[in-house]
């Protein structure tokens, strides 16, 4: 796992919809680019990694949007996961959305990447997690507890960082330490981060 995350390092992530994945791994043909392909198709997974040609890519299956979204508390779907480690990329948690307030949500998706130890936990949170007001403390005080890579997606109808805390709240988040694997990723700014907005308007944010 250390090694895949270790090409995650100092990379600008290209997001983009399964249909547009051959084009954005194209232009991530060079040094420090890499591409976020969101499907939940495992056979897109097996089909476009073999394409990347070891290039940095990541594969979100987005269960977190859309009207039918799942939520925090929902299993992972371990023939994702799996599909995944064969395609030997690193592998992002299908994790549900975690609601403002859904202490119990997050604390579920993080404990089970720590005990799964070799993924990365999807946390998409409501902007209530990012506020000092808000969740903000638990947040921080659960990823530092949990020492587990994760990957962001952020729920707001704009630019979730346009707003003043929620981008406080992200330099916050950003500062917290991995003390549990330090050959992996050293700080919370070796870590993925897919700072979205999460639409309600279809199946993938927009």
């Amino acid at each position: 796992m250390s090694d895949r995350l270790e090409r995650l390092q100092d990379v600008l992530l290209i997001q983009c919809p399964q249909k547009d994945a051959y084009a954005a791994v194209k232009l991530a043909e060079r040094p420090g680019a890499g591409v976020v392909v969101t499907t939940a198709n495992r056979s897109d997974v097996w089909a476009l990694a073999p394409v990347a040609d070891g290039r940095p890519l990541l594969f979100d299956a987005s269960r977190y949007a859309g009207k039918r979204r799942r939520l925090a508390s929902g299993p992972f779907d371990r023939s994702w996961l799996a599909a995944q480690r064969e395609a030997e990329v690193p592998v992002l948690t299908d994790s549900g959305y975690v609601a403002e307030g859904d202490e119990a949500g997050l604390v579920s998706v993080l404990q089970r990447a720590a005990d799964l130890g070799d993924v990365i936990a999807t946390l998409a949170l409501h902007s209530w997690w990012l506020n000092r007001a808000g969740g903000l403390d638990r947040l921080l005080g659960h990823v530092q507890a949990a020492g587990v890579p994760i990957a962001l997606a952020l729920e707001h109808s704009g630019d979730p960082l346009g707003v003043g805390r929620t981008l406080r709240g992200m330099i916050a988040l950003l500062g917290v330490g991995v003390p549990r694997d330090p050959t992996a990723l050293r700080r919370v700014r070796a870590r993925v981060a897919l700072p979205r907005r999460l639409g309600r308007r279809g199946g993938h944010p927009h």
